[in-house]
């Protein structure tokens, strides 16, 4: 782990955050968001269009580096939502996301 581990957690969920919530735009919201880059781990609660509770979400990811770029591959979900963790389980699992340039700074402070 590299010394900016702390700085990387504060300012990855505020990119992570708007990142996620420019593709969710018609679906819904991500409305709170923590990372642990040490357990590759991140969390929160999403508001779903036409659900009137939140969903609270806890995602285990990977991050692999190839040439220059980095992506993150996410290994599993867990929502308190049945049918989205199992969607996930169907089509998400271990595909790979490439990081946006911004992102991929903080990444390689800490790896």
């Amino acid at each position: 782990m590299g010394l900016f581990d702390g700085a990387a957690n504060l300012m990855l969920p505020k990119l992570l955050k708007s990142g996620i919530n420019s593709k969710l735009d018609n679906i819904g919201e991500v409305t709170e968001l923590d990372i642990n880059i040490k357990e590759k781990k991140l969390w929160g609660k999403l508001a779903l269009r036409g659900e009137a509770d939140l969903v609270n979400f806890e995602v285990k990811f990977d991050i692999v580096k190839e040439g220059e770029n980095y992506f993150v591959i996410v290994k599993d979900i867990f929502t308190t939502k049945i049918w989205l963790n199992n969607a996930f389980r169907t089509y998400g699992r271990d595909k790979k996301i490439l990081l946006k340039e911004e992102y991929s700074k903080y990444i390689s402070m800490v790896m």
